[in-house]
């Protein structure tokens, strides 16, 4: 049975290890996670994996992050089984089900999928993590109806690691046993959507394919999810006024009404009734002062007045009743376009006027804002002047007020995004070295949370239905160049971990978790952005990334 909701938690008898007629037993009455998307085999408290390696002879290495194993002159025998026992069933892994061989020019290298996890379950009490080098051998069964989990050897386990043979002093390979039962259903374990990157020793998850390509280049566009499942995309750089919209059944891209203004580097505000309010944006060298309402049902646009001041790389979001307006905050404005703004605005859709409201107290562009039902304010997230310091209006009192505490080292660009805690992930900013951050709006205090696999800027960040949060592409910037890996952060255990490379560079694009709640493979439709940093065209190129493979 499920011991706690949230993730598939049970309770576990042991782990153990057993060569020969010695057995070891490791850890007694674990508390274990079966999750598909940790890609070793077992993960446990340092403490314990440290044991286990340190029986496997294997010697940590800082540049994958795995344990080395001599492979080279001892024999297989001398590896142990592990076994984790399971309401007294042993569930046992064999030494090449455990050790992943990566042979390259310059040789093979073989690693332990045993690996450390120091986190606690939402009862405070320390988790071991079962991956997907341990259930490719089973037959797995998860009851959802009964909370409750089943394994069974599986007969059809195929993924069969060839030995080269100057290791191991053999060519042993592993078999599936013959005696064991034959479950009702079999699965195969595919090997098409794990691969292996011999340059990092990384086992990505998940799958990337193409999809309809737009009919214009496009960065510095926004992307919204319509109700009915359609993404709209609005202007950019290249896009100028025109709109093209996405349909998730046919894969396909038509284009919608254009825009009165040409625009990027806009904002794009969903409402309750489905419109789409746009405004701002950066055209013709000018910081525009319009704004203006799609219809999806008509496909049309209405223009609407001017906010008082023109503005791009600014904010908007909408308050709901029984505010019912739109509050425009910061961005680029003045003259020349290039003065950082601390201004803020409100639209009321009863007078279709602009009030000006209480300004920030620091000017913020290329920023993130988001509205809190819960605790009727608007986090402001990075910004460029002041991106170590969020900022939290108070729409009640219509005023400002600053975090308690700044990151360390200094953040410009990171984008904030809600995680189901309540806490705000912030990522995907070239001057944090790889550091992401936790915002808590209730108490108004960072912590950091972890590093990512790659440093990169200029990435898309995409929250997941299941709480974990997508980031693709980007600049690395060690190199300057494009990047096409991705990485998911899981907020329950406060990790980054490496997924699928996309199928193109790209950085300064959109992503947007499409409406599949019912699927059991989340997808995420990429779209747009530049190959490279200095110039060239918009890319046109779209892809999915199927969260389970």
């Amino acid at each position: 049975p499920v011991s706690v909701k949230g993730y598939w938690e049970f309770a576990a008898d042991s782990v153990s290890l057993t060569i020969g007629s010695t057995t070891t037993t490791i850890a007694t009455s674990i508390n274990a996670i079966l999750d598909t998307g940790t890609s070793l085999a077992i993960l446990g408290p340092t403490a314990y994996v440290n044991t286990i390696n340190t029986i496997l002879g294997a010697t940590f290495d800082s540049a994958s992050g795995l344990h080395k194993v001599n492979c080279q002159t001892k024999p297989l025998s001398a590896f142990p089984n592990i076994a984790v026992t399971i309401s007294g069933v042993p569930f046992v892994l064999t030494p090449l089900m455990y050790l992943e061989i990566i042979t390259n020019s310059a040789g093979s290298t073989c690693y332990s999928l045993i690996s450390s996890i120091d986190a606690n379950d939402a009862n405070g009490k320390p988790i071991w993590i079962l991956g997907d080098f341990f259930m490719r051998r089973f037959y797995s069964v998860f009851d959802m109806q009964n909370d409750r989990i089943g394994l069974a050897l599986s007969t059809s386990y195929s993924t069969v690691q060839t030995v080269p043979s100057t290791l191991f002093q053999s060519t042993t390979t592993v078999t599936p046993s013959s005696t064991t039962t034959k479950p009702s259903t079999t699965t195969t374990v595919s090997s098409t959507t794990m691969k292996t990157s011999t340059a990092s020793s990384i086992f990505n998850i998940g799958r990337w394919s193409t999809t309809g390509s737009l009919s214009i280049g496009r960065t510095q566009h926004t992307s919204t999810l319509f109700s009915d499942g359609r993404v709209i995309v609005v202007g950019g750089r290249e896009g100028a006024n025109t709109v093209e919209i996405y349909n998730p059944t046919t894969r396909t891209w038509s284009r919608g009404a254009s825009m009165n203004n040409a625009r990027s580097t806009h904002t794009a505000t969903l409402l309750p009734d489905g419109r789409l309010f746009v405004t701002g944006g950066w055209y013709y060298n000018t910081a525009s002062q319009t704004a203006e309402i799609y219809n999806p049902v008509s496909n049309s646009w209405s223009a609407v007045s001017n906010m008082t001041f023109g503005r791009y790389g600014h904010q908007a979001v909408y308050l709901p009743a029984p505010v019912n307006k739109i509050l425009v905050m910061g961005g680029y404005g003045g003259s020349t376009g290039s003065v950082g703004l601390q201004s803020c605005e409100l639209y009321d859709f009863v007078s279709n006027q602009w009030t000006t409201t209480t300004s920030m107290i620091n000017a913020r562009v290329y920023f993130t804002a988001t509205y809190l039902p819960s605790m009727n304010v608007v986090v402001a997230i990075g910004g460029g002047f002041s991106g170590s310091v969020v900022e939290i209006f108070t729409v009640s009192t219509l005023q400002w007020t600053q975090s308690s505490n700044t990151i360390a080292p200094y953040a410009l660009t990171p984008k904030g995004t809600l995680l189901p805690n309540g806490q705000f992930l912030l990522a995907g900013d070239a001057y944090s070295n790889g550091g992401t951050y936790l915002f808590n709006p209730a108490t108004k205090l960072f912590t950091f949370a972890a590093n990512t696999t790659q440093l990169r800027n200029e990435a898309s960040v995409t929250l997941l239905p299941s709480g974990s949060v997508l980031l693709t592409g980007g600049f690395d910037t060690t190199t300057s160049q494009p990047i096409r890996s991705a990485e998911v952060y899981d907020y329950q255990l406060n990790m980054w971990r490496s997924v699928a490379d996309m199928n193109t560079t790209r950085s300064r694009h959109t992503a947007v978790t499409l409406n599949n709640s019912f699927s059991t493979s989340p997808t995420v439709l990429v779209i747009g952005g530049q190959h490279d940093w200095l110039g060239g065209h918009d890319l046109i190129d779209c892809e999915l990334f199927s969260v389970n493979g």
